[in-house]
């Protein structure tokens, strides 16, 4: 085994190479919705793209309705953004509008966000302060979202300690074994 850890290491990083080219590939042939929501139902990563997307969206909304944009000149300048996500959430929200739906129906209409963000819509609509509102939910998305990414990396530091740990134990071994077997054969 202590023999073929380069080709493992190699076999290894081949294979990951080719399944990141390949699915990098697939990504930029499909939309950025159609990425996203692919995303959203992986079991590892799903709460984190929802919650990343959900504080990003409702910062960006919160903060334009704040300074008195109206919805339409919102959804207008999200279409004209270069980022590939905000621009298709902007071109799928004016085509929900004009099919007649409100902004809270079209936003729940889309897997990327969580369900609260439609409804923290619609009681800001009716309160009259959807900006504010909006950039409340949006700190509180963040701080939820930071606080995921705390947790999960005090969960994988150990594990990435022990695994280098035991590459540099097994390099190691690699390296002496073979010598401390021709010492004791009596070169």
């Amino acid at each position: 085994m202590i023999n073929h850890l380069p080709l493992v290491f190699f076999s290894f990083g081949a294979f990951i190479f080719l399944l990141t080219a390949l699915s990098v590939t697939l990504f930029k042939r499909k939309s950025a919705i159609m990425n996203f929501t692919f995303l959203v139902k992986l079991p590892l990563v799903h709460s984190f793209i929802r919650l990343y997307l959900t504080a990003y969206f409702a910062r960006e909304w919160g903060n334009l309705i704040a300074q008195g944009v109206e919805l339409r000149q919102i959804i207008n300048l999200m279409k004209k953004q270069k980022s590939r996500i905000f621009s298709e959430v902007g071109k799928n929200l004016d085509l929900e509008l004009n099919a007649g739906r409100s902004f809270e129906q079209a936003v729940s209409k889309l897997a990327l966000f969580l369900p609260e963000l439609s409804l923290m819509i619609e009681y800001g609509a009716i309160k009259d302060k959807l900006g504010l509102e909006l950039s409340l939910y949006a700190d509180e998305c963040w701080e939820h979202f930071f606080t995921k990414i705390d947790r999960l990396i005090q969960l994988i530091q150990p594990l990435v300690f022990i695994f280098v740990a035991l590459m540099i134990i097994l390099l190691y071994a690699a390296i002496l074994l073979p010598i401390y077997s021709n010492m004791g054969s009596g070169i």
